[in-house]
């Protein structure tokens, strides 16, 4: 599937950490399939979540519970990870951005202010 997609056959992950403009950046990327988003809104209208905005099926993402996983592995489906994640970025006073295309991957930037 990936080397249709014209990508190197083992997938890759880019961590980076960065000071800018007084803030603490940390950014994962992945070149992965990205956000299935079709996905996503049929789970939130499943849960009674809003999910007419992109908007709003991004903060949907955050929910408890909410997952695309087909079914749950060791590693995936249950739903917390996102959540979780969230609350230590508020936790910390930081803000998270998403940004997902799909079959391209998706990027999870945390920025923090510095102490």
């Amino acid at each position: 599937m990936r080397s249709e997609l014209g990508k190197p056959e083992v997938g890759r992950i880019e961590l980076r950490a960065q000071r800018e403009r007084g803030q603490l950046v940390f950014e994962v990327n992945d070149d992965g399939r990205g956000i299935p988003w079709d996905d996503v809104r049929a789970r939130c209208l499943s849960r009674g979540l809003p999910a007419s905005t992109h908007d709003e099926m991004l903060s949907a993402l955050f929910a408890d519970g909410l997952s695309t996983a087909l079914q749950i592995t060791s590693i995936s489906g249950r739903g917390i990870g996102m959540g979780a994640l969230r609350a230590v970025v508020q936790e910390l006073d930081g803000q998270l951005e998403v940004s997902s295309r799909s079959q391209r991957g998706t990027r999870l930037c945390m920025r923090f202010p510095e102490a």
